[in-house]
């Protein structure tokens, strides 16, 4: 993955996409029977926080210069990735709810 300003930018839109998503699961978990609640709740925070991981680490690689800048692109892809499967792997069943 290419880190220029153009594929930041990118990302950040990406995020307020996901985000945007995740604020109509919230809606969902509010209204879930008691049995999903806390199973939908659960994977909802797990999102939030690696969605915050990955804004720390954008923010984090913005502000890098020389090789703390390579690293910090390393952290980023790595957090994209983990938040990426996690939400793919939680649309099924937050749709299906």
């Amino acid at each position: 993955m290419s880190f220029d300003d153009a594929a930041l930018e990118k990302l950040q839109t990406q995020l307020k996409i996901c985000d945007a998503a995740m604020q109509r699961w919230t809606a969902k978990v509010s209204i879930a029977s008691t049995d999903t609640k806390p199973q939908l709740a659960r994977e909802l925070d797990v999102l939030r926080k690696k969605q915050a991981t990955v804004q720390e680490r954008l923010t984090q690689l913005r502000t890098a210069r020389g090789s703390a800048r390579h690293e910090r692109k390393s952290g980023l892809e790595t957090a994209w990735r983990d938040f990426w499967e996690s939400l793919e792997r939680a649309t099924p069943t937050f749709r299906a709810s």
